[in-house]
């Protein structure tokens, strides 16, 4: 049976996926603006040894924000894939260590009509899906065999259908009436304070 403790889990880790999407975004919107003018690099520079190194030696925020957004883009990649994992590894023959997905959030619901009608409206997002679950293998394994690397547009109307599960099942389930909603106007509006601050900083 699903408790509230681990829809309550789950919802937590959709609003940190879903938040990691909007600082990459509005962090990646913000330095396209400046990059040109960040990367200049002055005619005069000669090399410099390491020790040598300062801010006015290089090109400005170049170096951190080509490892920031990068790293930005690859934990919210990992993140929505984890919540649309399958319930248990496939080692994991007894079921004795659940994933956190909404696949075995599913599977606790015990009501086959609404494990239904969430499985219909997440493969209404099933483009979106296979293409970010297609990057798994490069960033998580490091395998170098030819992947498509698109990912396909979709991620706000999958987690506006994701918030509209969550409200299903907690209309539905009684017992978890009280429980989190994925907050998406929050986040968004959270995550692009919090990086119109730091660019102000620069």
């Amino acid at each position: 049976m699903l408790d509230p403790k681990t829809l309550n889990e789950f919802t937590n880790k959709a609003n940190h996926a879903y938040q990691q999407f909007c600082v990459w975004m509005y962090a990646n919107n913000e330095f396209v603006k400046y990059q040109e003018e960040w990367n200049k690099i002055p005619e005069s520079r000669k090399l410099f040894k390491t020790e040598e190194f300062s801010r006015e030696k290089c090109c400005k925020y170049k170096n951190f924000w080509d490892v920031v957004i990068t790293s930005l883009q690859q934990g919210w990649i990992m993140g929505v894939i984890r919540l649309f994992d399958s319930p248990y590894f496939l080692r994991d023959i007894k079921k004795e260590h659940p994933r956190l997905s909404l696949y075995y959030i599913l599977e606790l619901l015990e009501d086959s009509d609404l494990e239904q009608s969430i499985k219909e409206e997440v493969d209404r997002h099933k483009n979106f899906i296979d293409s970010i679950k297609k990057q798994r293998p490069i960033l998580a394994h490091n395998e170098i065999k030819p992947v498509d690397r698109k990912i396909e547009a979709g991620i706000e109307n999958l987690f506006e259908a994701l918030d509209n599960i969550i409200t299903k099942i907690k209309s539905q389930k009684p017992h978890l009436k009280n429980c989190n909603n994925i907050g998406r106007e929050y986040m968004e509006k959270l995550s692009k304070c919090g990086v119109e601050e730091v660019f102000e900083k620069l």
